[in-house]
């Protein structure tokens, strides 16, 4: 016997077409859903460029060309070697030496006979000859010097004339105080004799008398006698170069020097 069928209702069709529509919509409403989101995501990305490669500049330092000569065009031979064709050297100009300039005439001093006798210091004794000593040529007073014509008196070494001696600039106290003797409240004089040389100096100086006597005041004098500027004596108007004169330094009793 068969079995009775029965058609489906129509209740059964419906709840299947509703619940295909409702997951349907589900979905459709995720998908959405996931869209925004990702469209919400994106939006807080900032599309930047692609970075560009650095641009690389590299300086290239100028040729200096001037007065190099540039290389010429070779010309191939028939044969298949190449030579270089060389231009020849422009000619140079000859030097021409300098203009000489003439020779100065030298500044010459003219002297008469008698002049050069007179300043020929060979015939003086020479710095080897013995010390002068004391007696008689002592000079009165301070200060005073004098280098006129006709003073001289033979009382030199060797019996050269001997002058009193005149300042071209007096000592200072800086310029003696260092040769002088350490002994307070020291005074007297000390005396020496010189021989006078070019631009007012003196050379070849000796002791000749200090007081009082083993207090070295001469001693010190002829020490810083390096410094004196004294003019030589004169005769009608001439220098005498190399002549002898006197010099007296006195230590004064409040330590000056005169």
């Amino acid at each position: 016997m068969r079995s009775a069928s029965y058609p489906q209702s129509s209740y059964t069709q419906g709840a299947s077409l509703r619940s295909r529509a409702t997951a349907f919509c589900i979905t459709a409403i995720v998908n959405i859903l996931l869209l925004l989101m990702l469209l919400h995501l994106a939006s807080g990305f900032e599309l930047r460029p692609p970075p560009k490669p650095p641009t690389v500049v590299e300086l290239i330092p100028e040729q200096k060309v001037s007065g190099a000569r540039k290389p010429t065009q070779t010309k191939r031979a028939s044969g298949g070697a190449s030579s270089a064709k060389r231009l020849p050297k422009p000619p140079t100009a000859p030097k021409t030496p300098p203009p000489e300039t003439p020779p100065q005439p030298l500044n010459l001093l003219a002297l008469s006979r008698e002049d050069f006798a007179a300043s020929d210091i060979s015939k003086l004794p020479s710095h080897n000859a013995d010390r002068a000593t004391g007696g008689g040529t002592g000079t009165t007073g301070t200060g005073q010097m004098a280098g006129a014509a006709g003073t001289g008196n033979g009382q030199g070494p060797g019996g050269a004339d001997l002058y009193d001696a005149q300042w071209y600039r007096e000592p200072t106290q800086a310029e003696l105080s260092f040769y002088l003797p350490k002994k307070p409240g020291l005074t007297g004089y000390g005396m020496i004799i010189c021989q006078t040389i070019e631009r007012y100096h003196v050379d070849n100086c000796r002791e000749l008398e200090d007081s009082p006597s083993g207090s070295g005041l001469s001693n010190a004098v002829r020490q810083a006698a390096w410094q004196f500027l004294v003019q030589p004596p004169r005769i009608g108007g001439k220098p005498l170069i190399g002549a002898w004169v006197r010099i007296r330094i006195e230590l004064t009793p409040n330590g000056g020097i005169r």
